[in-house]
């Protein structure tokens, strides 16, 4: 199988959580928390990857067997959390289009978020136990990974669960998007409709809860096909057998799972997922309002570090050109809906003539009292 190098994972990884980590305080002011918890999962899924794919770079090594434990738990809680936290935000704007009255119900919205982002991947945590063959894998270039007996118990208590909770959040997607389209696309909950912002931040969101399932639905189904594919699938010997082999690690070089294309496609689909769902969702709120202000707020110290070092918000003079002379006039930098303005304030002795026919005949437009200029 043709993969990119495991340097390039290892890159694009730990910039995917670099970027996701970005928006995510904003996400907290609010109190966004399906949201919130969709950004975490990611975030800690790629620097997991990433820090895998940095020890594990050409060699088998069992160096760290507590590390690869919690590996092999993190993985498969992860494989739920994705499609738990969509349906976390499929169900609030579900809420918020069909002006349902739960929408209002602050705690009660935030406890479902919690228990759906983290209670839900506990369980797949626990029900991974019950088929897992041995301690776990190490594959070169991957790292640890988690061993499930391809057993006939597997895949409902383990492969199905992650398909289960994304069917309901796609569900609620469905009808977000009918109840959307029957009111014209307006947007409301404690706003009003008119609000162009409010609708295309509502639109980002059903965007991403609707790409985050069909994310999560990508690996798992296709873990499915290809574990189903490789081995005949045997009934579940009991715990006892199962778990015989439990201290047993079982190492795979690269080689071996690069020759075998059906475990080619199965690990490395699942970590390059997680690393494109990061570029996804810095994409979807990393370039919002909100974002940028925070943006500018960031750069201004910059701003008076390597450029203008005077204080912005400090009256000062500037230069500017009319019918061909040079004229010096006080300007004033304020803050103005979350944006930095320029006003230019002509002085009385400086004024222009407002009169229309005045301006007409020394060829000048009426010009307003402020000159507004952006500053930043």
């Amino acid at each position: 199988m043709l993969a990119p190098p495991n340097e390039v994972f290892s890159v694009l990884s730990f910039l995917g959580a670099a970027l996701v980590a970005i928006p995510l305080s904003r996400h907290l002011e609010a109190s966004n928390m399906g949201t919130c918890l969709l950004m975490v999962w990611t975030e800690l899924g790629c620097l997991v990857h990433f820090a895998n794919s940095l020890r594990w770079d050409k060699n088998v090594g069992n160096w760290a067997p507590a590390w690869c434990d919690f590996c092999s738990r993190f993985l498969t809680a992860i494989d739920v959390a994705l499609p738990a936290t969509a349906l976390c935000i499929n169900r609030r704007l579900y809420l918020i289009v069909t002006l349902n009255q739960r929408r209002n119900e602050k705690t009660s919205n935030l406890l479902f978020d919690l228990l759906m982002g983290t209670a839900v991947p506990a369980i797949a945590i626990a029900l991974q136990y019950i088929v897992q063959q041995y301690r776990f894998y190490i594959f070169e270039d991957i790292g640890c990974l988690p061993a499930i007996a391809n057993v006939d118990l597997s895949y409902p208590i383990v492969y199905m669960l992650p398909l289960l909770v994304g069917s309901v959040s796609a569900t609620y997607a469905c009808l977000t998007l009918r109840a959307t389209v029957q009111r014209k696309g307006q947007i409301a909950g404690g706003v009003s409709t008119n609000s162009t912002a409010q609708a295309s931040w509502s639109r980002r969101l059903m965007a991403l809860g609707t790409i985050s399932t069909l994310f999560a639905f990508i690996p798992t189904s296709m873990s499915i096909i290809l574990s189903a594919l490789e081995n005949p699938v045997s009934r579940w010997p009991g715990w006892t057998a199962v778990h015989s082999t439990n201290d047993l690690v079982v190492t795979v070089a690269a080689h071996e799972w690069k020759s075998n294309t059906h475990e080619a496609i199965n690990v490395e689909l699942r970590r390059w997922t997680l690393a494109s769902l990061a570029f996804v969702i810095f994409a979807f709120l990393g370039f919002t309002e909100d974002a940028k202000k925070m943006y500018r707020q960031w750069a201004q110290p910059l701003v008076r570090c390597f450029g203008d070092n005077r204080d912005p918000f400090a009256t000062h003079s500037r230069t500017r050109c009319l019918g061909g002379q040079s004229e010096h006039e006080p300007q004033k930098v304020e803050r103005v809906g979350g944006a930095y303005l320029t006003l230019l304030v002509l002085p009385e002795a400086q004024a222009f003539d407002r009169s229309p026919a005045t301006n007409k005949v020394q060829g000048l437009r009426t010009p307003p009292d402020l000159w507004f200029g952006p500053f930043f």
